[in-house]
């Protein structure tokens, strides 16, 4: 249930936000390129355990141990809430 919970509500957000920079910004290759990061976005929120169990080389750095589900979910959360919050508080 908590899962449902996470994806309706984290599609309703991206949604909108992307609708918000496509209403200010027009149809043009950065808006697009912002809707691919949200997309990305939303892969750690609504894919968290999946993206957690992972253990192996990203880069040049290798990750040796799984990390939470919940964690990655969380994570997803800040980027798709938390920063923008933050950058408007401060603007």
């Amino acid at each position: 249930m908590a899962t449902s919970i996470n994806r309706l509500l984290s599609a309703i957000i991206g949604i909108i936000r992307i609708g918000f920079v496509i209403e200010s910004y027009g149809l043009n290759s950065d808006t697009v390129f912002f809707s691919f990061r949200i997309v990305g976005i939303l892969c750690l929120i609504w894919f968290g355990d999946a993206i957690g169990r992972y253990t192996g080389y990203v880069g040049h750095r290798m990750i040796s141990t799984e990390t939470p589900g919940w964690l990655v979910c969380l994570m997803g959360w800040l980027l798709l809430v938390g920063v923008p919050l933050v950058v408007n508080v401060i603007r």
